[in-house]
């Protein structure tokens, strides 16, 4: 009888270091990786709602109230997909508020999503200093024509 003494291949113990490494690294990358995709679908959410939220500024340009109405924000919506919540597949929460001068869009979930009228300062700002400008701008431009017909 003939033994083999000639051991080629992989042994058990080395299967089982290898499932273990394998283990550990996946647990340290997969959270990280359901995390990004987490943050990313929530900001898209987020985005979705702030175009949402542009609409109904639209709609208060136009009409001096904001509305609530699903037909009359479609008007000024590139999709009708934007009134539904990427989150959770329901639709947004329009609150409206103060006589239809204030709105609020929520989104339920675990990451609440809210939008509120004071949201939009950043745009009312940057309108307000626009206008703020093009007045000293047409002040200006009347003293400089004052001053050149000769007045004081």
């Amino acid at each position: 009888m003939r033994r083999f003494r000639s051991q080629s291949g992989v042994t058990y113990l080395e299967v089982l270091i290898l499932l273990v490494l394998a283990g550990i690294i996946s647990a340290l990358i997969v959270p990280q990786w359901t995390d990004e995709i987490k943050t990313k679908r929530f900001d898209e959410a987020y985005g979705v709602a702030d175009q949402l939220a542009a609409s109904m500024e639209t709609y208060y340009a136009s009409h001096g109230v904001f509305s609530a109405e699903r037909d009359s924000l479609l008007l000024y919506l590139p999709s009708s997909d934007l009134l539904i919540n990427p989150l959770n597949g329901r639709e947004w929460v329009i609150e409206i508020q103060n006589s239809a001068q204030e709105y609020l869009i929520t989104g339920e979930g675990k990451q609440p999503i809210e939008i509120q009228t004071e949201d939009r300062w950043p745009q009312y700002k940057k309108a307000w200093e626009a206008w703020v400008a093009y007045q000293d701008r047409l002040r200006q431009e009347a003293e400089q024509a004052r001053r050149r017909r000769g007045g004081r």
